[in-house]
């Protein structure tokens, strides 16, 4: 079991069906739209964790016009809640907690997939690992110095070939760490404004750089 800190939370995004032929259009790519509000987190007990029964709702920190925004042509998106379980340093006991509603998979189409496929096109994960005080966070968050990128809200982000993990900023009582990640083949041959050729590689590396990071920001925009 991963420790996370004080906010953190996992999204796994999947692009799992095989690729389409390459008469398929390309897929649109938009940007993160603002965000008029944050979630409001109630400061953490004594312990430095925030009462489970006060977490955020994972499924409702990216809605259906985050993913237009970002992705115009997705279509079929269906929301799955579950109850992450986990461990953190500085819990009295490392007890094993669970949080209800604190992860949510997310799942919808873009055009070119396989019709025949019967998984959607793509697939992410948001769970949130903990909630609590700064020193819970620097407890719990530890990740590479290298692959550092900017993000607006964040005080840090890491990029690794499959995955952000990031802080935000918090607001002084309470603070944020989550991870985004994906995995599986990309179903569509390329996305608009996609450079280096319409293969499996150049797919997943702007996934990576230019897509993935929008939904980062959808997020670290609605956290303290």
């Amino acid at each position: 079991m991963r420790n996370r800190g004080i906010l953190a939370l996992c999204v796994a995004g999947c692009l799992l069906v095989a690729a389409c032929g390459g008469d398929a259009p390309p897929i649109k790519v938009g940007s993160a739209p603002a965000i008029g509000s944050k979630v409001t987190l109630p400061r953490p007990a004594s312990n430095g964790l925030t009462s489970f029964g006060d977490w955020p709702q994972a499924c409702g920190l990216i809605t259906d016009v985050d993913v237009h925004a970002i992705l115009p042509q997705s279509h079929g998106i269906v929301r799955r809640s579950f109850n992450p379980a986990f461990k953190l340093r500085g819990d009295y006991g490392m007890t094993t907690r669970t949080a209800v509603g604190a992860g949510c998979q997310m799942t919808w189409w873009l055009p070119g997939s396989n019709p025949d496929a019967k998984v959607p096109t793509v697939n992410l994960d948001l769970s949130f690992d903990a909630v609590g005080s700064p020193s819970i966070v620097q407890e719990n968050y530890t990740t590479s110095k290298t692959g550092i990128v900017g993000v607006p809200g964040l005080d840090r982000c890491v990029q690794s070939p499959e995955s952000y993990r990031c802080l935000t900023h918090g607001d002084g009582w309470t603070q944020a760490a989550f991870t985004l990640q994906w995995t599986g083949d990309p179903s569509v041959s390329r996305f608009e404004g996609q450079p280096g050729g319409t293969g499996r590689d150049a797919t997943d590396a702007f996934w990576h750089d230019r897509v993935a990071v929008e939904f980062v920001k959808v997020v670290a925009a609605r956290l303290p």
